[in-house]
């Protein structure tokens, strides 16, 4: 089958968390607040200043949205910003990166395409960032790492009968190439730690 080169990656958000204010507040409430400039973001950050508010029951009172946010920005108190979400969806990645990215467990759930119980025989391949290779060297390193893993996904089916742990056994001729998908559910704070360590200059370019 042809080869399938992976040069860059696609990135889908998939939910984020948020709040609907009449859960809580009276419609009268909700106007007022707002007409004094309190509740005035989207969902997901009414949630956060809902949270944050409740702490200090000024709810009716105090900052206007904006205002509210970058005194909890200044002054560190993060941990409001846990209680929202967002879930994103990772592909054309290769399992390098995601072996890197798990790492990061805190406030992080995943869920990951698994080689176990999926058919890697015409897995994609991730042309690393800085790899100065060319389609045809690579397509025929690829290439033949498919044909093994087909190789020895047959053998180990034959010899166990049973699809799971004959992928097992071939997934160990899989690169750190081979092209994922990856869900991930991260916390706002744990979306923040994120991304100021994965953007450094001293991390995997991928």
């Amino acid at each position: 089958r042809t080869l399938n080169f992976v040069t860059a990656p696609r990135v889908t958000v998939l939910d984020h968390s948020g709040m609907d204010l009449a859960a809580v507040f009276s419609p009268d409430e909700i106007a007022t607040m707002q007409a004094q400039g309190r509740y005035c973001g989207t969902p997901l950050e009414n949630k956060i200043e809902f949270m944050g508010r409740l702490c200090y029951d000024s709810h009716a009172a105090g900052r206007p949205t904006g205002d509210y946010f970058a005194n909890i920005i200044a002054s560190r108190h993060s941990s409001v910003a846990e209680h929202a979400t967002i879930s994103l969806l990772f592909q054309g990645v290769s399992r390098g990166l995601t072996h890197e990215l798990v790492r990061q467990r805190v406030g992080m759930s995943y869920s990951q395409r698994s080689t176990r119980y999926c058919d890697e025989g015409a897995a994609g391949y991730v042309m690393p960032v800085e790899s100065d290779d060319s389609v045809e060297v690579t397509s025929a390193y690829f290439g033949n790492i498919r044909e093994v893993y087909k190789r020895e996904y047959g053998k180990a089916l034959a010899r166990l009968g049973d699809r799971k742990r004959a992928r097992g056994v071939a997934r160990a001729w899989l690169p750190n190439g081979t092209e994922t998908e990856i869900g991930v559910t991260f916390n706002l704070v744990s979306l923040f730690h994120f991304l100021a360590i994965r953007g450094s200059r001293h991390a995997e370019r991928e």
